[in-house]
C-alpha cells in the first residue's frame, strides 16, 4: 500500500488544516502520578491508570527511586517532570519467541465516530540497545489482555515506517486519526513478530557484556490524543448535477453516478492516507464499488478527470 506522509493527509484530502486541540484523553500522560516508588522492574502498574496488557515485565522508571535519569538501560532524562515508561520491543535473548512489552491505558472518554484526533508520544531508545524496533499505537473499544510474552496479535491503525533509533534525544511520533467510533484504551508497543518487525541491528549498543546489548529497549514519554475538529458533511453528495455518490455512511457497498462519460480515475484512501484502491480511466455513467474489504471507519474518495478533481469523505460501517 502506498503510504501518504501523515503531516499531509489533512491538507491534501480534506482541503484544510485546523490547529484547535482539545483536552488530552489521556490520564496520567507523562507518568507522574504513582501509587508507590518503583524500586524494581515491571512496575508501570504503579503510574496510575496504566498497566501491561502482556506477561512482559514493562516498567515505571522514576526519579524517586534513582531510575531516572540513570538507569540499568542507559541515561536519559525525562521529557516532562520525574518519570517515563519503558519496555522491550525486541529481545535475541529469547531466540524462539517474539518477546515484546507493552503499556495500556484507559482513556478518559471514547473516541466518537467521524472525529479527527492528533495522537503524540516521545520515545528515545536506550543506551544499552544494540537493536531497533519500529513502534505502534493500537486503539480498541477494549482492554487487551495475553498470558503471552509474544507479540499481541493485532494490526496497530497507528505505525511508524521506519526503526526509531535516536538515543540522546526525545522524537515526537505524531500520527492524525480518523475515529471508528468506540475506541477507549490505547495500546503502545512493538506488535509485528520477528520475521516482519523490521528489526535493525544499529552496532552501538555498548557493553556486549550487558544483557540488554541484545535488545531494543525504548523510553516513552507526554502521551497525548486530542480532537482536532468535527467531521462534518457526512450525507450523500454531489456536484452541481454531474456527479453523486451514495449512501453515506455505507457497508457493503457505495456507487458513483455521473451525468456524462468523461473518463476519470478512481483513487480510495483510508484516514491513515494508505492507498487502499485505485482504477484508472472509468468510462461509465454508474460505477458499484464493493467495500466489503474495507476496514470500518473514514474513507477519502478522489475523483480526477480532465475538468474536474473531488475529494469526498465516506463513512465505513
Amino acid at each position: 500500500m502506498k503510504l501518504l506522509t501523515k503531516i499531509s493527509l489533512c491538507c491534501l484530502f480534506i482541503g484544510f488544516c485546523l490547529t484547535g486541540r482539545g483536552q488530552n484523553l489521556v490520564p496520567n500522560p507523562s507518568f507522574e502520578d504513582t501509587t508507590a516508588c518503583p524500586w524494581t522492574n515491571d512496575k508501570i502498574h504503579y503510574a496510575i491508570g496504566w498497566f501491561k496488557p502482556s506477561a512482559g515485565s514493562s516498567d515505571l522508571l522514576h526519579s524517586c527511586s534513582f531510575q531516572v535519569p540513570q538507569n540499568l538501560f542507559g541515561y536519559q532524562n525525562a521529557r516532562t517532570g520525574y518519570a517515563y515508561a519503558g519496555f522491550y520491543t525486541y529481545h535475541t535473548f529469547y531466540p524462539d519467541s517474539s518477546y515484546r512489552e507493552y503499556i495500556s491505558i484507559r482513556l478518559k472518554d471514547s473516541l466518537q465516530q467521524g472525529k479527527k484526533y492528533n495522537i503524540e508520544f516521545y520515545a528515545s531508545r536506550s543506551d544499552s540497545s544494540n537493536y531497533a524496533t519500529i513502534l505502534g499505537a493500537y486503539l480498541s473499544s477494549d482492554s487487551l489482555f495475553s498470558n503471552s510474552a509474544n507479540n499481541l496479535p493485532y494490526i496497530p491503525q497507528l505505525e511508524e515506517t521506519g526503526a526509531v533509533t535516536e538515543k540522546s534525544l526525545w522524537v515526537k511520533l505524531s500520527y492524525e486519526y480518523i475515529a471508528a467510533g468506540g475506541e477507549k484504551y490505547l495500546t503502545i508497543g512493538n506488535f509485528r513478530d520477528d520475521s516482519l518487525s523490521d528489526t535493525i541491528n544499529t552496532s552501538d549498543g555498548g557493553d556486549v557484556g550487558n544483557p540488554d546489548y541484545l535488545s531494543a529497549y525504548y523510553y516513552i514519554d507526554d502521551i497525548s490524543i486530542t480532537e482536532e475538529d468535527t467531521i462534518t458533511g457526512i450525507n450523500d453528495f454531489s456536484i452541481g448535477e454531474n456527479v453523486s455518490i451514495y449512501p453515506n455512511p455505507i457497508t457493503d457497498y457505495f456507487q458513483i453516478n455521473q451525468a456524462y462519460t468523461d473518463p476519470y480515475d478512481l483513487t480510495i484512501y483510508n484516514s491513515l492516507g494508505q492507498q487502499l484502491y485505485e482504477e484508472k480511466n472509468i468510462t461509465t455513467n454508474s460505477k458499484t464499488i464493493n467495500s466489503t474489504l474495507f476496514t470500518k471507519g473514514l474513507l477519502i474518495i478522489n475523483i480526477k478527470s480532465s475538468n474536474q478533481f473531488i475529494n469526498y469523505k465516506l463513512l465505513k460501517q
